[in-house]
Formats: structure tokens, sequence, C-alpha cells
């Protein structure tokens, strides 16, 4: 069974995620096969993670992104969906094809509403000031993430993963392993936070408007 009640789609089988369902409880599952609609966006990737509590899903592992009624195409290593701030992050060798034309790059970010996407260092339309934070994982570390003021995340991130958060003030990152956690702000190189097994805490704020 199939449910359409939203522009981007609810699509209940099993082989890819429609971004409409990130309403329902956690998951984990691995996916199977591609299935290919034409009503909206899916992705398919080995594995698929819905956070509760944020509502973020995040798809992990030969990730494809299919959008055919703007014949878009992406393909990363990992793609987060934060559905709460209109954005689409794709995350390790990142690439999209719209129609002939290719964007790449380690990290692409794409909002929903008007659909426009920008690689790396560019910044979005009208978000000059803005502040986005990846994190990377090279070992297991405890992370915590505070996004204007809000615990977005704290808990034990795993060796690989990447997460993205874009804030309009601040965003503190707190961490139990400095050395395993890579940390990048607006597209920089990315950077270890500090010294294996060193606790570590690095605030980072919006530039100030002149």
């Amino acid at each position: 069974m199939c449910l359409t009640s939203h522009p981007v789609f609810l699509q209940c089988l099993v082989g890819f995620v429609a971004l409409g369902a990130i309403a329902h409880p956690a998951i984990a599952q691995t996916l199977a096969q591609p299935i290919s609609d034409e009503l909206g966006i899916t992705l398919q990737s080995d594995v698929q993670q819905i956070d509760p509590d944020t509502g973020t899903l995040t798809a992990t592992g030969n990730v494809r992104l299919s959008y055919p009624e703007r014949q878009l195409e992406g393909f990363a290593e990992q793609v987060q969906y934060l559905e709460s701030q209109g954005l689409l992050i794709l995350l390790g060798e990142a690439r999209l094809i719209q129609q002939g034309d290719v964007l790449e790059g380690e990290q692409i970010t794409c909002r929903t509403d008007v659909w426009q996407c920008t690689t790396d260092s560019s910044t979005l339309s009208a978000a000059d000031s803005a502040l986005s934070i990846s994190l990377s994982l090279l070992d297991e570390a405890w992370v915590r993430v505070t996004v204007d003021g809000v615990i977005e995340h704290e808990g034990v991130m795993q060796a690989g993963d990447r997460h993205f958060w874009q804030a309009t003030e601040q965003i503190t990152i707190r961490t139990g392993d400095a050395g395993a956690v890579l940390v990048s702000r607006n597209g920089e190189q990315p950077q270890p936070m500090g010294d294996p097994g060193e606790v570590e805490e690095i605030t980072f704020s919006t530039p100030e408007l002149p």
C-alpha cells in the first residue's frame, strides 16, 4: 500500500525510503533492490535510520537519490534529510546530475523548498551569515551537539558516521575523544577537534554582520 500526503511522497515499499515518511518511529533497516517511482523523491541505500527526537533521516552506504520530476539523480556515501530545516545533505564523494549538468563535492547541500543546491564552501542564497557544521567520525566517540541552545544529539557515534547541522547563531560540539572527531565549518577542510582521548568542547558562531 502507498500513501501520498506530502509534496515529497510517502511510499511504503522496501528497497528505498521516501522523504515524506520520516514522521514514523525510529527505524533502521537494510534496503533491498532499487525501486523507481514517478511521483517524487526516493533514496536507495544499504541502511537507513530515522532519529525519533530530531526527525532526521540518514541513509548510509551506496546512496542513490532520484527525483524524476526534475530529472535529477544524486549519489553519495551518506545522505541526510533534515525535515524541520528543509535541507537535504549529500556527504562523501557527492554527485548530482540534472539535465546534463553535474555538481560534485565532498558535501552538497540542497534546499528542498526551492531546490537550490550548492557544494562545499558555497553558501545558500540569502544565507551569507549562516553556520553549518559537519562531523566525520574516525573512531567510536561520545559526542554532544547543541544547536542554538538546543541539544540535538547526545550519545555515542560510530566510526564512519557523518552528520550535519545548521544554525542561525551557534553550534557547540563536545566530545570525549577529540582525535576521533573531524569537524568542518561551512564546507572547510575537516580538522580533528583535538588529540586522541582528549575531552574537548568547541563553540562555533555565525559571523557578525557589519
